[in-house]
Formats: structure tokens, sequence, C-alpha cells
């Protein structure tokens, strides 16, 4: 019995030791979850005399929901215990991502809110961000530079956090799949053109030749209204005077309800090549060279040529669009 006295009030002890900004014990709020019908057992399991889960709890606190999670709650537990120095290096910059990942509507399992499906749910996005700081730990790659963009607060920049966590997806789906992958990051947000107007997510060297990746989180009606927006035709005729390798990631999962989603993406591009052939043309691009199309392998030498190809639909079939991959 004294045993189990001393165990409750080190536990009551540690709660209260959790405060929000306000001064508030959240031994309350732990109270009301664990007397809440409606709260999932496997919460009630998880915090039971768990005192690093009680941390995870505490990050979590103003999210009446997520913090009843308990697959959220682990991962949050496991990153907390594992990315301490992270934590002391970047205060503030966990709870920022959790806030935007929030307002985008991402998910978590017992939720009854959360509809963000474009995007995995709330305790794989912490476990891929766990990956992520392992993986580049000892690298010299600032994967800060992404956990920043996550964490950017102020109007729309919330919606970064969307295409953070597609992003560390890929990687991380990538990086399984290929043992050099992780190795061949050199940089995030590459400044690709000498006078820094535009950044690539992605700057990879595979033997002597760049990659640049650009990752989209975009949904359909985003990919319908992407051709038309100037900002998207320069950084496209950006990346194409690069004269580096450069691919486009499309989030397939935001594209569930369209029968081709590598279509869809593909149309968008063919309609830049089509309206905007002058601007993003340029003859020194590897990008125009050797591409197959009709079983010929030609080369696209003007922008009236580009112009003129771009207005078959079937155009998108050939090799020149091999930048675009759906994930």
């Amino acid at each position: 019995m004294q045993k189990r006295i001393i165990r409750l009030l080190a536990l009551l002890f540690s709660c209260c030791l959790l405060q929000y900004a306000h001064g508030q014990c959240i031994i309350d709020d732990l109270v009301k979850d664990l007397n809440d019908a409606k709260t999932p057992q496997s919460f009630k399991d998880f915090i039971k005399g768990n005192s690093e889960g009680m941390m995870a709890y505490k990050k979590l606190s103003v999210y009446p929901q997520i913090r009843k999670d308990a697959e959220v709650l682990n991962a949050t537990s496991k990153f907390l215990s594992r990315h301490a120095d992270f934590m002391t290096a970047h205060p503030g910059k966990f709870e920022n991502i959790i806030s935007n990942l929030r307002r985008v509507g991402v998910r978590c399992n017992t939720c009854v809110s959360g509809v963000n499906k474009g995007i995995p749910a709330l305790n794989v996005i912490i476990d891929d961000m766990d990956w992520a700081l392992t993986a580049f730990k000892n690298k010299n790659v600032d994967i800060q530079k992404v956990f920043t963009e996550m964490a950017t607060q102020g109007g729309l920049n919330y919606t970064k956090a969307d295409g953070g966590a597609y992003m560390l997806n890929v990687l991380k789906t990538n990086a399984a799949q290929d043992a050099d992958y992780i190795s061949s990051i050199t940089k995030f947000e590459y400044q690709y053109l000498d006078d820094g107007s535009f950044e690539a997510d992605v700057f990879r060297t595979v033997g002597d030749q760049t990659h640049l990746s650009e990752f989209k989180s975009y949904t359909s009606t985003s990919w319908e209204g992407f051709s038309y927006a100037d900002k998207n035709v320069r950084q496209f005729a950006a990346y194409i005077k690069s004269n580096q390798k450069f691919e486009y990631f499309a989030n397939v999962a935001k594209l569930s309800e369209v029968p081709n989603p590598a279509e869809l993406v593909k149309n968008q591009f063919l309609k830049i090549f089509k309206d905007n052939a002058k601007v993003v043309f340029d003859p020194a691009s590897p990008l125009f060279k050797n591409i197959t199309y009709n079983g010929k392998t030609i080369n696209i030498t003007t922008y009236k040529q580009l112009e003129n190809l771009a207005g078959n639909a079937d155009f998108i079939n050939s090799s020149l669009f091999n930048f675009v991959k759906v994930y």
C-alpha cells in the first residue's frame, strides 16, 4: 500500500510540474480524460505510470483529441527522448509544427475530427520527423531547414507543414528502397540559380549529376490551376534553365478521386509548354534532347517546335515528361 501511495504521489507531482503557460496544472485535464467514458482505453493503458508518456501528454495538452491518442503519444514520447538536443536547441519548433499540422486537418487514429487524408496520420508524421533527424544527424546536411519551413507561422504558411510531411514520407520511402538515397542528398532548400531567386526542396548528387526535387502536396483543384499561376511558370522555367536534372513529386494521396493522377499532373506541364513555350524553352537544357516520342528520338531546337508538339494531347506520353513523379 505504501509503495502504491508513493507512486501516486510521484505521478501527481510530475503532473503538477507540467504546466500551461498560465500556470494551470494539467492534472485537471488528465483526471478529466481518465474519467471520460469516451476516452480510448488504449490511452488509459498507455499513460498509467508512464512518466515519458506524461511529457508527451504535456506537449499535446492543448489538443483535447490528439492528447488522448495512444499512438500519437507514443510517437511523441519517442521523439522527445531521442531528440532532447533538438528540443533544447529549437524551443517551440515542435509545437509550431504540430499546430500547423492541426490547422491543415491532420488525422489521428482515435480522433473524431481531422480530415486530411492526403498526408499520413499524425503519429506517422512524428515518426517520419524522428527518422529524418536520425538519418541526417551525422551528415553535413541541414535538415533543420525542412523543420523550419514546417513550423513557419503567419498567414497561409501553416500549409507548409502539409508539404513537409509529404516530402519526409517520400524521402523515407525512397531511402528504404535505395541504400544510397540518403547519402545522395546534400542540401535542402537549395538556391539553384545564381541570383538565388528559386529554391529546390532537395538537392542530390548522383554520380556526377545534380538532381533537383520539388514536392507538391496539391489537390486536383490546385493542380488544375497550376499552369495559370505566373510563379509556377517562372519556377518551372528556372528549373529548366538551371540545366540540371529535376523532378516534380506530386502527392497521389491528394488525387484519389482522379481516374489518372499522372495524366492530370502531366497535362498541367503540357499547358505550360503550349502557352508559355517562349518563356520556358532553353536550347541548352538537356530536357529537350533525346526525347522518345511515338517510337522516335527527337530533339527540340526551337520554342515554336515545343509549342507545336505541346498541341498534341498524346505528347504527355513522351519521355520529356519523365520529370513528373506521382507518389
